[in-house]
């Protein structure tokens, strides 16, 4: 009997834990694709969804080499309605993390897409901002964490105007957590 309720509260904190749909890609940029390949799946998705009718953004890729191995592109394109700065990190040439960065005033909304898409949250916690006029406020952090991948999104990121996204591989976190180990970030 204990051995079933051990194994039962086993499944449960499992299953709880890694309880949301992992993304095979983004936005049908899949993990592990290279950089080249990225910019041009970019492209030709913009050039499809124009032709469909709809209004794009133009992808005006800007390219930052930030060290050996990590080369970060950035584009904006609309996401649900929501203009979205989005930063793709490539380390040794492979996809690895996705950053969103949108306003906070879109944050209900792009939650409402992330649990559409990925399912409730693995984490909800709240954290203290202080405003450029010196307000206090309090937003909310989510946490969807899996086995490949982890998502975590912010309603204040950089100001109490900025929200952000971050989608990241275990492999890139285990890169950028050794790196902030060794002083490198």
């Amino acid at each position: 009997m204990i051995a079933q309720l051990a194994i039962g509260l086993m499944l449960l904190f499992t299953t709880r834990v890694f309880a949301f749909e992992e993304p095979k890609d983004f936005r049908g940029l899949a993990w592990g694709i290279s950089r080249e390949a990225a910019e041009a799946t970019i492209h030709d998705q913009e050039e499809k969804r124009r032709q469909a009718g709809e209004i794009v953004i133009f992808a005006d890729i800007k390219k930052r080499f930030e060290t050996e191995r990590v080369w970060v592109v950035f584009y904006e394109e609309y996401i649900g309605g929501i203009k979205t700065l989005i930063i793709l990190r490539f380390l040794d040439d492979k996809l690895g993390q996705v950053s969103l960065s949108f306003l906070s005033k879109d944050f209900s909304s792009m939650l409402g897409a992330f649990e559409t898409r990925y399912g409730k949250p693995t984490k909800i916690s709240s954290k203290d901002f202080t405003s450029g006029l010196g307000a206090r406020i309090t937003g909310q952090e989510l946490n969807w964490d899996g086995k490949k991948t982890m998502i975590h999104l912010s309603q204040y990121a950089t100001s109490s105007k900025d929200s952000s996204a971050h989608i990241t591989t275990v492999d890139h976190m285990k890169y950028v957590l050794a790196q902030e180990r060794a002083g490198d970030l």
